[in-house]
């Protein structure tokens, strides 16, 4: 591992300069309030922090050569800033600061916002709060679990994708699935870094050795208590879903997915890097990044995944019933209700025979509030009356989502088979 040297060479700061105090600002590092005696200072727009206490607390070792009055700071790779100077190195590469360092009351202060991106660190802005939120990159790899970390790497042991699809977190999701038999989807961050896992097989994670149908008390032996709540940034988020249990391990969160209709046993497992988790925007992401009709097909990978599983075909796409059911949810969506009759008296039935189509057999699944469709259909497994419809005798599926209104995102599953 190379090692990482930030030199900061000071001078005294001649007369002129006015640096405002920036002490009414709140700054968080990985979730955790950042604590130090010297308070943050802004300068032309910018925050200035101060240098040893910053690079500590993202991990880095810092000593000081009063010589050459400069500090040094050891991790992976090279960053250089000079007091009074703009311009800076990083692995050799030069960048331009938007604020210089500087030297004021002995302490040397850096631009935030620089250094922490220089150094792959996510840094927000929340004005309302006065709260300057950041992620460093470390905690960035599910390597301990025998996850591959790279997409070429990825493609190295599978090739391509089933499908490339969008994600809350603001990764893709590359999706492989062996015709639903190792059904599989891989968070890839900026088309490079792999930093989720989430599958119907828990064996394609090794390391944890945990197996589909195992129970959850099994499962939970391992890896002790799980997390009723997750902290993020000052703010607490409640866990209370009593079939997705969430774990904090060394450098990431795991969630284990249970059947509650069979012993709470182990149906998926979901991991996300740290880093991941804690960029999340609360507990819905930021849904104007998504795409409606990749969360569509994510909820029909997902019950095909389960229908193999328990021995039976997967369904066949339906393109032309799509719209059906996308009107059905932003139907919903758009007048607050939740109900499978919509204000007009229909069924699916009724809806599907009024765009056109006449079948044997139709049903249909609606789900809203949950975050994704991963939770949407482990939440619907999780019915019994939903999850015989999911194994049920239709030939058909098509699924439409609606983002928005008063319960975030609504679901939902048409099933159809035609008359012949």
């Amino acid at each position: 591992m190379r090692k990482f040297t930030v030199v900061f060479i000071s001078i005294l700061l001649s007369f002129g300069f006015v640096y405002a105090d920036a002490k009414s600002i709140d700054i968080f590092i990985d979730g955790q309030k950042f604590k130090t005696k010297l308070s943050p200072i802004a300068n032309d727009g910018h925050t200035l922090v101060a240098a040893r206490p910053f690079l500590e607390a993202l991990g880095y070792k810092v000593t000081w050569e009063g010589q050459t009055r400069t500090i040094v700071a050891t991790a992976e790779h090279n960053i250089k800033l000079t007091i009074n100077n703009q311009l800076a190195f990083f692995d050799q590469q030069e960048i331009n600061l938007k604020s210089k360092p500087i030297i004021l009351d002995n302490h040397s202060y850096i631009p935030l916002r620089d250094v922490a991106e220089a150094l792959s660190a996510n840094v927000k802005w929340k004005a309302d709060a006065r709260r300057i939120e950041v992620v460093s990159a470390k905690n960035n790899s599910l390597a301990a679990y025998g996850v591959p970390t790279h997409l070429s790497e990825l493609k190295e042991l599978y090739g391509e994708p089933e499908r490339i699809t969008t994600s809350i977190y603001g990764f893709d999701w590359h999706t492989y699935h062996n015709n639903y038999k190792d059904f599989v989807m891989y968070g890839v961050r900026d088309n490079s870094n792999i930093v989720a896992v989430y599958t119907k097989n828990p064996r394609l994670i090794g390391k944890l050795k945990l197996k589909r149908g195992q129970t959850y008390k099994s499962a939970k032996a391992k890896f002790g208590k799980s997390l009723d709540s997750i902290t993020k940034n000052g703010t607490r988020y409640i866990l209370d879903n009593p079939n997705q249990k969430m774990f904090a391990l060394k450098d990431s969160y795991m969630r284990l997915f249970l059947d509650e209709l069979s012993e709470r046993r182990l149906t998926a497992v979901m991991l996300t890097t740290k880093r991941e988790e804690l960029l999340l925007d609360g507990y819905y992401g930021n849904n104007h990044q998504l795409k409606q009709q990749d969360f569509e097909v994510q909820l029909f990978d997902l019950a095909n995944a389960d229908r193999v599983n328990n021995g039976l075909d997967p369904f066949l796409w339906h393109e032309g019933i799509v719209a059906v059911a996308r009107r059905h949810s932003e139907d919903m969506k758009d007048n607050s209700y939740f109900d499978h009759i919509d204000l007009n008296g229909n069924n699916i039935a009724d809806r599907l025979r009024q765009s056109g189509y006449k079948g044997v057999y139709s049903a249909e699944n609606i789900a809203a509030g949950q975050v994704s469709s991963i939770f949407a259909h482990e939440d619907l497994m999780n019915s019994a009356r939903h999850r015989a419809v999911i194994l049920g005798p239709a030939s058909f599926m098509a699924t439409g989502i609606a983002f928005g209104g008063e319960h975030h995102n609504y679901y939902t599953e048409a099933f159809f088979t035609p008359v012949q």
